[in-house]
C-alpha cells in the first residue's frame, strides 16, 4: 500500500478581490488529506463516509485523475483507493484539492512512475475541474508545494516567507454552509452597480496585500494582525461577512489574537486568528466552552509527500 498526504489551505489576504485583478495571499496549513493506493478492483473508500458511489462528484474526480494519469504512464487502473481527510468539507480550506493532490502523488508512486510535483499539480487540477468547473488553481498549488503563495490574474508566485515558531493560527469553523459561486456573482453585481465607490475598495485591497507581504517577511505580527482586521472590514463592505463571522473576529481579538478575519467565500465558513502560541490553549479552551468549533494550524512548508500507512 502506498500513501501520501497533502495539506489544506487558508486564504490570508485578498479573497474575492482577485476576481477584478487584485492579488491574494494564501498558505498551506497543517490539516491533511491522506490517500492510500493498493492493488485491487477499482474502488474508492472514505474513512469518513464509507464506500464512494459511482456517479458522485468525488468518484468522478478520482476516475478523471486516474484516467488522465494513465494517458501519460499507462498505469494499472485496477486499484483500491482509501481516503482519510481531517480537513473540514465546505469550509474554504481546500479539502477537495488536498485529496486530489494526495491521490495523484500516491497513485504515481504506486505506479513507480517518474514524476515531479509539477505533474502532481497538473493531475490534481484536472480532478478539481470535476469538483469546481472553473477552479482557480490556488488550492491544488498550495497543497502540492506548501508554503505561502501570491496569486494574481492566473499567475502564481511562491513566496520566500516563513513565520516564526512563536505564532500560529486559530481556525473557527462556523459550520454555515454556502455556495461560493452564488456569493461571487452577488459581489460582482454589487461592483457593477456601485463601481465608482467600490473601485476604491478594490484598490485598497491591492495595496493591503502589498503591505501584508512586507509585514510577513519582517515577521511584524502586530502589523499582520491589523491588516487582517482591515481586510475583514473590506470584505464586510462588499457584503460577504455574516454576523457570526463578525462575532468570532471580535472574540478572537478580544481574547488576545493579533488580528482575525473571515477566510474564503464568507457568509459563514471559517474565521482565522493570528495568535502567539503562548495564548493558544487558553483562547481555544474559552471558545470551546462557548460552543465554538475551533482548532489550531501552522503553516505547512513541505506540501504533498509520502507517508507510512498506520
Amino acid at each position: 500500500m502506498t500513501c501520501s498526504i497533502a495539506p489544506g489551505k487558508i486564504i490570508l489576504f485578498g479573497e474575492h478581490f482577485v476576481v477584478k485583478g487584485a492579488p491574494a495571499i494564501g498558505f498551506a496549513v497543517s490539516k491533511y488529506a491522506k490517500v492510500c493506493v493498493e492493488d485491487g478492483y477499482f474502488q474508492v473508500i472514505s474513512k469518513q463516509t464509507g464506500n464512494i458511489e459511482q456517479g458522485s462528484v468525488l468518484y468522478r474526480a478520482v476516475k478523471r485523475l486516474i484516467t488522465y494519469a494513465n494517458s501519460i504512464f499507462k498505469c494499472d487502473e485496477d486499484v483500491r483507493i482509501l481516503v482519510d481527510s481531517e480537513i473540514p468539507v465546505g469550509s474554504g480550506m481546500g479539502s477537495s484539492a488536498a485529496l486530489s493532490v494526495a491521490l495523484a502523488h500516491a497513485y504515481l508512486t504506486h505506479c513507480n512512475a517518474s514524476f515531479d510535483k509539477k505533474l502532481v499539480n497538473e493531475l490534481a487540477y484536472e480532478a478539481e475541474k470535476e469538483v469546481h468547473s472553473k477552479p482557480s488553481g490556488i488550492d491544488n498549488t498550495l497543497a502540492t508545494f506548501g508554503g505561502f503563495l501570491k496569486y494574481r490574474s492566473g499567475v502564481f508566485e511562491k513566496l520566500d516567507i516563513r513565520l516564526g515558531d512563536e505564532v500560529g493560527f486559530l481556525v473557527v469553523n462556523t459550520n454555515l454552509k454556502r455556495q461560493t459561486g452564488i456569493i461571487v456573482e452577488e459581489v460582482l453585481r454589487l461592483y457593477e452597480k456601485y463601481h465608482e465607490v467600490l473601485e476604491n475598495v478594490y484598490t485598497a485591497a491591492s495595496v493591503l496585500v502589498e503591505k501584508a507581504l512586507k509585514s510577513l517577511r519582517e515577521r511584524d505580527y502586530e502589523s499582520i494582525g491589523r491588516l487582517m482586521l482591515l481586510n475583514h472590514g473590506l470584505l464586510w463592505t462588499i457584503g460577504v461577512s455574516h454576523e457570526i463571522n463578525d462575532l468570532i473576529v471580535h472574540k478572537l481579538v478580544g481574547k488576545g489574537c493579533y488580528g482575525a478575519k473571515l477566510s474564503g467565500a464568507g457568509r459563514g465558513g471559517i474565521v482565522i486568528g493570528l495568535v502567539n502560541k503562548s495564548l493558544s490553549t487558553r483562547i481555544e479552551e474559552e471558545l470551546r466552552s462557548e460552543g465554538f468549533q475551533v482548532f489550531r494550524v501552522n503553516p505547512d512548508y513541505e506540501g504533498v509527500r509520502s507517508v507510512e500507512d498506520n
